[in-house]
């Protein structure tokens, strides 16, 4: 009678196999949530700008979205002055936090959106990690979008 089982042989063979695979999917496994984590900030940052965008026009108040280089929040001008100052009101949840630094072009770092849901300075906003299919928004008086940075602009996907 023959014993049914496994060699050692065998059995290491499996091992090497599983291990390379291991390392392999490792790899990947960490790029992967880099990705995710940069398209999550992304995201987020895009589903507030419009949430911004909506409660400046339901609430006919300016409403600001202010940068920080790794945070944002969403600030409702209060005091209706017209500008974004110490007297305004961040909504609740705010600010965000997050691990990947955020950059954007010109200066000033609050975007305002006014009373009809208009922003009139455009910008473009990209997370620095570049690898993501979602790395950057572009935002003009009346649009909000989400693309990826090619290296001099931000590409609509």
């Amino acid at each position: 009678m023959k014993d049914h089982g496994f060699s050692l042989i065998e059995m290491v063979v499996v091992m090497a196999v599983t291990g390379i695979l291991v390392a392999a999917l490792g790899y990947h496994y960490d790029t992967w949530t880099k990705r995710y984590a940069v398209e999550k900030i992304v995201k987020d940052l895009y589903m507030d700008m419009m949430y911004a965008r909506m409660m400046a026009i339901t609430g006919s108040r300016e409403h600001y979205i202010v940068l920080e280089d790794r945070s944002y929040s969403v600030v409702e001008d209060t005091n209706d002055s017209g500008e974004h100052d110490a007297g305004d009101t961040p909504l609740p949840n705010y600010p965000k936090q997050f691990e990947h630094p955020i950059q954007w072009n010109n200066s000033g770092n609050a975007l305002t959106f006014d009373k009809r849901g208009l922003m009139p300075k455009w910008r473009t906003i990209r997370v620095t990690e570049a690898d993501a299919d979602f790395n950057c928004i572009k935002v003009s008086l009346g649009r909000i979008i989400m693309g990826q940075y090619d290296g001099t602009e931000c590409q609509a996907k």
